[in-house]
């Protein structure tokens, strides 16, 4: 049961990224799907609660996912999903496992030093297969890197915060009191935004579509709440994670992109990294 609830959890991570890829859109079906999940959580709050004891890392993990919105959707708008989505994915969980050992006090043995470094070694990989024309511009890292490991950085961010807050409150509580928060906040940026007749029209227009993403949004993460109950943190984490595979995987079968395969050789790499991180930790 567990092995299921982690595997449906990562595939439904990878699906609501690949529905926000496909869309011409991005901003608009982030903003709508973000607001569902709030809808949807709503009454799991009224139900349990507001995390009150976690409200400052609340605040502080909407400001980061607000943050986050914005950057993969610049990812997504100038990086093939195959390339983004793992890159942005694995930076996440590497910036997330060091950040744990230097604020929250999380133990990283010589095993889990090797998982980063592995880890590393397949995001390179998955860089390396892109086009290096694409990958400098004038010197510089290009926007489909660039945009990518900052949103790596901010999943990295905002994974800790919420590791802190569910510590303190609880994870159901906290994680569904969060969903309502950054819902809102994503719904006002979308009604005051200058796009703003496009995403009520989106939002009449569209409904079904961002309720869709929306549940598969807090599906995914109430699925590694019920996988955690069943099997070992560290064995869920790591399935989790596959869907760095997945992600490449949709890429190359379900948009045609090139690389492809090496691709998912790479992303195979970082999922091995990441579970010696995960092994080595625990």
């Amino acid at each position: 049961m567990a092995t299921v609830s982690a595997l449906a959890s990562a595939a439904l991570h990878a699906g609501w990224n690949l529905a926000v890829k496909r869309r011409e859109e991005r901003d608009l079906a982030l903003w709508g799907q973000f607001s569902a999940a709030a809808l949807l959580c709503a009454p799991l709050v009224a139900l349990s609660g507001v995390a009150t004891a976690s409200l400052p890392q609340v605040l502080t993990s909407t400001a980061a996912h607000v943050a986050y919105v914005s950057s993969l959707r610049n990812a997504y708008d100038h990086g093939e999903f195959s390339f983004s989505y793992p890159v942005a994915r694995g930076t996440g969980a590497l910036v997330a496992a060091l950040l744990g050992a230097f604020v929250l006090h999380d133990r990283l043995s010589a095993l889990s030093w090797a998982g980063v470094i592995t880890a590393v070694a397949g995001l390179a990989g998955v860089a390396l297969s892109s086009d290096r024309r694409r990958l400098r511009t004038k010197g510089r890292l290009g926007h489909d890197l660039s945009w990518s490991l900052v949103t790596g950085g901010l999943i990295g961010v905002y994974t800790v915060i919420d590791a802190s807050g569910a510590r303190v409150a609880g994870a159901w509580k906290y994680g569904t009191t969060l969903f309502v928060c950054q819902g809102l906040a994503l719904l006002t940026i979308g009604l005051v935004s200058e796009k703003t007749a496009a995403f009520r029209s989106s939002l009449r227009a569209g409904w079904a579509g961002h309720l869709a993403a929306g549940t598969a949004l807090v599906g995914a993460y109430l699925l590694v709440l019920v996988a955690v109950e069943k099997a070992p943190v560290g064995y869920v984490a790591v399935l989790r994670e596959s869907s760095v595979v997945m992600g490449a995987a949709a890429g190359w079968m379900v948009l045609g992109e090139k690389s492809g395969a090496e691709r998912i050789v790479a992303s195979a790499v970082i999922l091995v990294g990441l579970a010696l991180l995960v092994t080595g930790a625990g």
